[in-house]
């Protein structure tokens, strides 16, 4: 239940914040999605401690719910050591109701740290091909339009939307 608080927490935060990058269904489909680690240890800013860890054609993401069920994602390679990475509620579909989440993340494995990017829609989002504006956040529709929305932002010198230091990689 923590991770499913946590979950409905980051969208209640989303909305608050102008909304998120979200679409109805996962976009990264299962024979695209990228499975770089099998168990990967995080610890946020709060100190907060996030395991992600494979689970077949997704990764199971934080606690499980009273029911044993786990947030998932899954990770499709944007770049030298970028991933657009998709979160969503443990049964699919809810995602309709909750929406399937959209975050950037930049690896530096060297300096052991992963930077979420262009998960937070900014005050001057103008809406492009692939990235439309819906009610008061950003459905994505092509994953290759929001790699190179992310991407300008970095390049534009875009703070991290949140930055975790790597715990371990298996």
């Amino acid at each position: 239940m923590r991770q499913i608080r946590r979950l409905a927490a980051l969208a209640v935060l989303c909305l608050a914040l102008s909304a998120c990058f979200m679409s109805r269904t996962p976009l990264i489909p299962p024979d695209e999605a990228a499975f770089p680690f099998e168990h990967l240890t995080l610890k946020g800013a709060d100190d907060d401690i996030q395991e992600i860890v494979r689970a077949g054609d997704a990764y199971r993401f934080g606690p499980p719910d009273e029911a044993g069920r786990y947030a998932l994602l899954r990770l499709v390679p944007a770049g030298d050591d970028g991933y657009v990475v998709a979160l969503w509620p443990p049964d699919e579909a809810d995602a309709d109701e909750t929406g399937v989440l959209y975050g950037f993340l930049v690896v530096d494995r060297a300096a052991g740290v992963i930077a979420s990017y262009a998960a937070t829609k900014p005050r001057d989002f103008t809406p492009l091909p692939g990235l439309a504006a819906c009610e008061s956040h950003v459905c994505v529709e092509d994953l290759d339009a929001y790699a190179a929305y992310a991407r300008g932002r970095i390049a534009a010198g875009a703070a991290p939307d949140q930055t975790y230091r790597i715990v371990s990689i298996r």
